[in-house]
């Protein structure tokens, strides 16, 4: 039985949705025909396309006919049809010539292979090179676009996400956010999520949506060039600041830890000095092993006057601090400012002060905190002081008003109220002053008055002077201020040591300035 031939006709209407122009246009894409020739076989309701060919090429004649948006009738070859064609034999010049001869059958296969360039980003159809529009749901096709691999997209999402690769490799500009904002981890928990989101969508929805991208521009490439850039200069930036701080602080948190070792030596020192009113040189006398060590520290040696030299195990050079005691109103404080290691490291209380790492320099005491929280008043409440919560009240001068003390940086004030009734009438601040300064020269060895200004203390008139002086061998430094009010005048004496009263002198003054009169 011969094989049955049959006949392909083109009919004029488009199909449902379709444009005509956009017919015109794909079909001659299609068959690879000018536009005319084209309008002129849809001029008729029906054309004779190709005659006596096998079904199945008949068939991709009618699919081919049916993705460019048109209409294909099949007919059997010889059969009469059922609708009257008025085409003249100059319709089968109108036959389209790459169409004319039926292709071998080992290269039929290859046909929808050959046609699909791209995907519509609509609907997911593939669609043939040339077509403008999309031939099931008339689409416009994007020229110069190419369609974007979900595998590949879902590796740089999951490996580079944090910096918006992906996003830019699906031609999307707005990925350049991802890597602005790098630095918060957001864009990384995001972009791990949307790489299985996009593992997980079906090939179809992603021909559908990314079948069909536009090229990455110069300029996109560029403007993310610039950004990794920017993006590796800030991270530079950041790692240079914060790493040698955290450096620091892992040095301090270390020296902090190693404490409880260095006050058990401490303790047993104390002991010592407050039992024998003299200061040690060797481990033996107090009770200390000659190896003292732990994980953090190396050694601790008791040097002359009592100095208890630390040595450090986790910084290999500057790395001593040496802890000095002293015995002041029977208690014994410990400074901390000598030794090599960086003030940096240092405890706290260590920090402040130490300007060398020479170990032979012996640095002033912490400046003491000028936050004066504490008011005290005296006995029948008339005058008032405020002083920071680590001094303490003590009897220091007899009949003074208020006397207080700070023993660790040796700071001391009283304040001494003389009722002008015990004064000639002519007695004038001026004058109370020569007075005082006279007593004071008296009462020490080679007395010196400095500074001397005026001042004003709440709204009255003062004067303040320095006066230095040794006391039983020691030198002390004397802040003296004083105050004339309507019933009284008040002398308030604040002092410290010769060497610390550059050190203390700012505390010392705004202790003296918080006196008040009630």
């Amino acid at each position: 039985m011969s094989e049955q031939r049959m006949d392909v006709y083109l009919l004029a209407a488009p199909q449902p949705g379709i444009e005509r122009s956009a017919l015109v246009s794909n079909l001659a894409a299609a068959f690879k025909k000018d536009v005319p020739s084209i309008e002129k076989m849809l001029r008729r309701s029906r054309t004779l396309v190709k005659a006596d060919v096998g079904p199945e090429l008949a068939a991709k004649y009618k699919a081919l006919i049916e993705k460019a948006g048109g209409q294909c009738e099949l007919v059997n070859h010889g059969q009469a049809a059922e609708l009257q064609i008025t085409a003249a034999p100059k319709v089968q010049s109108l036959a389209l010539e790459p169409m004319a001869t039926p292709k071998p059958a080992e290269d039929e296969d290859d046909y929808d292979q050959t046609e699909a360039a791209c995907f519509c980003v609509k609907c997911g159809t593939m669609i043939r090179t040339g077509l403008t529009h999309c031939p099931k749901c008339f689409t416009p096709v994007t020229q110069d676009g190419v369609s974007k691999s979900k595998t590949t997209a879902t590796l740089l999402a999951f490996f580079l996400g944090g910096l918006g690769v992906h996003r830019l490799y699906l031609g999307q500009w707005w990925g350049v956010f991802y890597l602005l904002f790098w630095g918060t981890l957001i864009p990384s928990i995001v972009s791990l999520i949307e790489s299985i989101v996009f593992l997980c969508t079906s090939q179809k929805s992603w021909d559908e949506k990314y079948g069909n991208v536009k090229k990455t521009s110069g300029v996109l490439i560029a403007v993310f060039i610039i950004c990794i850039f920017v993006f590796i200069a800030i991270t530079g930036i950041l790692a240079a600041v914060a790493l040698p701080a955290y450096q620091d602080y892992v040095n301090r948190a270390k020296t902090q830890s190693a404490m409880p070792l260095v006050l058990e030596a401490q303790k047993k020192v104390e002991i010592f000095i407050k039992k024998n009113h003299s200061y040690p040189n060797e481990n033996i006398l107090v009770g200390l092993p000659d190896e003292i060590s732990s994980n953090l520290i190396e050694s601790i040696y008791l040097q002359e006057k009592a100095k208890l030299q630390v040595t450090y195990k986790f910084l290999k050079d500057k790395n001593t601090i040496i802890w000095a005691p002293k015995e002041v109103n029977g208690d014994v404080v410990w400074t901390c400012n000598e030794g090599t290691m960086n003030v940096r490291y240092r405890p706290e209380g260590c920090r402040d002060g130490h300007g060398a790492d020479d170990s032979s320099t012996n640095s002033a005491l912490p400046t003491p905190p000028s936050e004066l929280n504490q008011k005290v008043f005296s006995d029948d409440k008339r005058v008032s002081i405020q002083v920071p919560d680590s001094w303490k009240k003590q009897d220091l001068v007899a009949g003074a008003a208020i006397g207080l003390a700070q023993g660790f940086e040796q700071n001391y004030v009283v304040v001494m109220v003389d009722s002008k009734v015990d004064f000639e009438p002519q007695m004038t601040l001026d004058k109370y002053a020569a007075l005082v300064k006279q007593q004071m020269e008296a009462n020490s060895k080679n007395g010196v008055v400095e500074q001397q200004t005026a001042v004003k203390l709440a709204g009255l008139p003062a004067q303040r002077f320095i006066f230095q002086s040794s006391v039983e061998g020691v030198k002390i430094a004397y802040v003296v201020t004083l105050v004339e009010s309507d019933k009284s005048f008040c002398k308030i004496m604040a002092w410290t040591l010769q060497s610390r009263l550059d050190n203390n002198r700012k505390i010392l003054e705004d202790v003296s300035n918080s006196v008040r009169f009630q």
